[in-house]
């Protein structure tokens, strides 16, 4: 087996394109076809080296539902399951080989709260005793409708993958699918239009951020920077009061909410307010973002050829045109970025320009070329990276 792969957490998400759950995914840099990862501990030490033992899976996926594939003598393990959290949710690669035995076990993990999922296409090969052993069945292209309403199997959630564009994830929620996953939450490869009118000013936010990652700003200048934008003023004042930033009395003044919660958190918190909307689906795009700008920050500090804010900056307006439907070109010219920026951004030249590229190779699973200790590096610090998401991102407030 080859020593270079990546890991992967795909959103799941409900009929109300609510983030319910997180697929793990392992994939060969060898392959262009993804191979499913299918053992938490092998691929914690193997892959994460032990990060994901260390920060925990509440880190990583919250409150939601963690789901991946695995054959049945996997499961059958007992010592491999006991590590999984309650909220888990199995797909079989290989129903057809289950038995009485092997069926008298799986009842006793879903007692403890395990959901199993089974392949469609293999869901009809199955003994009816063993069918109602199965909560969700998984579907990687449409089916006809009836056969997703129809009395044998109307029970049952059914979860379709590989949705790309929004017209595929209209139709499957008409068609009665129950959860989605694929790259429409996703601006790698497919965006949503960005929104005819906005009431702040992206420009504006994104020269914040810009101050925000020079770790020389003058704290009075992001101070009066902010003054002149109250929605995020806003924002800033709601989240320092909250029970988790709260200390003796409730923050009063822009300076003192900045101290409460620091820059780190800060450029955070502006980051996500200025590429939400109020739409669900492009919430989970932030979160592709984000993931890409702190990703660049976290690189750029194992190395002294680029500035950690710098790489943080560069990686969100590296995303930041096609998310909010403005060209990159406009976007430079509003806000004077460097010459190293700039050329990175347009050109991919430059250590900022080849970090870009090492994350954007990373986010497409195809890191065959790079050496497995730098791939090694991509998927420890992608799992911290996502501990730090749940920590910080907010939910969409109402603008007015």
């Amino acid at each position: 087996m080859s020593t270079n792969y990546c890991i992967a957490l795909q959103p799941i998400c409900d009929r109300n394109f609510r983030h319910i759950a997180d697929e793990l995914s392992y994939y060969s840099a060898d392959k262009k076809t993804g191979v499913h990862f299918v053992d938490p501990v092998e691929a914690t030490a193997r892959a994460c080296s032990t990060a994901l033992l260390e920060l925990g899976l509440p880190s990583l996926i919250g409150e939601r539902t963690l789901m991946i594939k695995a054959p049945i003598h996997w499961v059958a393990d007992k010592d491999l399951v006991e590590i999984l959290p309650n909220k888990l949710i199995i797909e079989l690669l290989d129903p057809e080989s289950l038995d009485l035995g092997l069926a008298s076990l799986l009842l006793g993990l879903k007692k403890r709260g395990l959901r199993l999922a089974c392949p469609h296409d293999k869901f009809g090969e199955l003994k009816n005793e063993f069918k109602e052993l199965f909560d969700i069945l998984t579907h990687d292209q449409f089916i006809e409708q009836n056969q997703i309403t129809s009395s044998s199997v109307s029970s049952y959630q059914h979860l379709i993958r590989q949705l790309n564009c929004s017209e595929a994830l209209s139709k499957a929620r008409n068609d009665g699918y129950a959860m989605f996953q694929g790259n429409v939450f996703s601006p790698l490869k497919t965006l949503e239009a960005a929104p005819a009118k906005r009431q702040s000013n992206p420009i504006a936010e994104l020269k914040l951020l810009q101050l925000l990652s020079d770790p020389e700003s003058d704290l009075k200048l992001i101070e009066q920077s902010l003054i002149q934008q109250p929605y995020l003023c806003y924002v800033l004042m709601k989240q320092t009061n909250t029970a988790d930033h709260l200390r003796s009395k409730p923050v009063s003044t822009i300076k003192q909410a900045v101290l409460s919660v620091g820059l780190t958190k800060l450029k955070s918190i502006v980051a996500a307010v200025t590429l939400s909307r109020h739409d669900p689906i492009q919430k989970l795009q932030l979160r592709t973002v984000l993931m890409r700008a702190l990703l660049a920050e976290a690189l750029a500090k194992k190395t002294s050829d680029v500035s950690p804010g710098t790489a943080f900056f560069c990686g969100l307006l590296s995303l930041f045109d096609r998310l909010n439907g403005t060209s990159l070109e406009h976007l430079l010219e509003e806000i004077h970025v460097s010459t190293a920026v700039s050329q990175a951004l347009t050109q991919r030249a430059g250590p900022l320009g080849r970090l870009l590229n090492i994350i954007e190779d990373f986010e497409q699973q195809s890191v065959g070329r790079y050496h497995p200790k730098l791939v090694s590096l991509l998927n420890e610090e992608f799992v911290k990276v996502v501990a730090l998401l749940n920590s910080i991102i907010i939910e969409p407030l109402p603008r007015t």
